[in-house]
């Protein structure tokens, strides 16, 4: 006679479930905040219209929102770690939506800019925050945790880059001026997940040992290269993410008057190119987040370095490919592979970020807000040469050339990972549970040294 094993069954208890809600609320808000960073880019050829600017203008825009969005990161990220408060990434919640969703009530240039400081800011305060409650959150599935969070954000800037367009063109009816004020009624939906996240992890503790067991001291330094070789290639990826923002944008506009059969932009090829870009950059996310969620959840530690290897290879043969998509068949098949070229390019240059905030996160495991911020916000604060520097390229050496140029720097990020060195997680025994969220302050309180 034989039995069937019973299998065990652990209840969930209130704190688990409590970290569990709370860690939910973090993945969503990041889905929030990300959907509205992702305004500008979809509607950029609308705004350039609406505002009478050039493509150089244009360009600016979109950097100047790696700039901002970038430099406050590691600021943001030091306060918290040093005053134990994670203040700034709720007020930068509420400060990204206020921000972007003004977009339609500015009438110049400059305060198109001013618009755009505030709104990146906020952006770049939220993630280094968000990231390291979510780190905390998660315990020993940490990389999937992040993953997760990860996921989120890139279908908040999918739904962002897809809603957006169609918004302001069914909104404003040919006005895009009418469609760009009425974004404004979405700043109700800010307040509401501000107050979300300040509940989720306004009194969240940033104090790690628990959860990693022994805290190696953060400035050994093959511990720092490592993480120094993490930035450099995020920084590298990101760029060549800002940049094909850029591409993508001139691709849907050249693709607008190819079909068209024209030399000139009007006001109703650029909603139509913006409806085009919108899906454009959302694959890019797609192939992104899913991939992320994949590695997360399947690439052991020890296949780290491989994934680094591999994947920015596989990103660059992409982006030397998406030229050849212009004009392709009819205007469906364009757009199709246009879409799988954008999906791989997001597999190859924004799949392995998560990967990269967890080692770093394992390397000082100490100052994970820190470390979450030079992965993020201190890598793609360089990415705001990109889009610049893309448009000078596409000016002067066309369209092809500028994306081989950018398909080479993408390949060359590859190459650094061949000297990383990263410890495993907590060891075997430690970190076996989700962080328990000892309470910490929502204001400024400085820990104990």
């Amino acid at each position: 006679m034989t039995t069937t094993p019973a299998h065990v069954v652990i209840p969930a208890t209130p704190a688990t479930t409590r970290v569990s809600l709370r860690l939910g609320a973090v993945i969503v808000c990041h889905a929030i905040v990300d959907l509205f960073s992702f305004l500008f880019v979809p509607l950029i050829t609308v705004i350039e219209g609406h505002l009478r600017m050039t493509h150089e203008q244009g360009a600016m825009v979109i950097a100047l929102g790696s700039i901002c969005s970038g430099l406050i990161q590691p600021t943001t990220a030091w306060i918290c770690d040093r005053f134990n408060t994670r203040l700034p990434g709720v007020l930068g919640l509420l400060c990204a939506g206020f921000a972007a969703l003004l977009v339609g009530h500015v009438q110049t240039f400059e305060q198109l800019l001013l618009l755009q400081v505030i709104a990146a800011s906020g952006v770049g305060a939220f993630h280094p925050v968000a990231a390291a409650a979510t780190g905390r959150l998660g315990g020993s599935r940490r990389s999937l945790a992040l993953s997760g969070f990860y996921m989120a954000g890139m279908l908040g800037g999918m739904s962002g880059n897809v809603m957006f367009p169609v918004w302001v063109q069914s909104v404003g009816q040919g006005d895009s001026g009418v469609g760009l004020r009425s974004l404004a009624w979405a700043m109700i939906a800010a307040v509401v997940f501000t107050v979300v996240l300040q509940m989720a992890i306004g009194r969240l503790d940033h104090r790690n040992q628990r959860a990693h067991g022994e805290t190696p001291h953060p400035r050994i330094p093959h511990r720092w290269r490592s993480v120094w070789l993490l930035y450099a290639g995020n920084a590298i990826r990101f760029t060549v993410n800002a940049s094909m923002m850029l591409l993508v944008a001139r691709w849907t506009e050249m693709e607008a008057m190819t079909r068209a059969n024209v030399l000139g932009l009007s006001d109703a090829l650029r909603g139509q190119a913006s409806i085009r870009n919108g899906p454009l950059q959302a694959s890019m996310q797609l192939g992104a987040g899913a991939a992320a969620m994949l590695a997360g959840a399947f690439i052991a530690h020890r296949h780290e370095r491989l994934s680094l290897l591999i994947c920015p290879v596989l990103g660059a043969i992409s982006i030397a490919a998406f030229p050849f998509t212009l004009g392709l068949g009819s205007e469906n098949a364009a757009l199709i592979a246009a879409g799988i070229v954008c999906v791989i390019v997001g597999v190859g240059t924004g799949a392995l970020v998560p990967m990269t905030i967890g080692m770093a996160q394992r390397l000082l495991p100490d100052h994970t807000s820190l470390a979450s911020g030079l992965m993020l916000g201190g890598a793609w604060t360089l990415a705001a040469v990109g889009p610049p520097l893309t448009q000078a390229a596409v000016t002067r050496f066309g369209f092809l050339d500028a994306c081989l140029i950018v398909a080479a720097l993408t390949a060359a990020s590859s190459g650094l990972a061949l000297w990383l060195r990263v410890p495993d997680d907590a060891p075997p025994g430690a970190g076996a549970q989700p962080a328990d969220p000892t309470p910490g302050t929502p204001l400024l309180s400085p820990r104990a040294e």
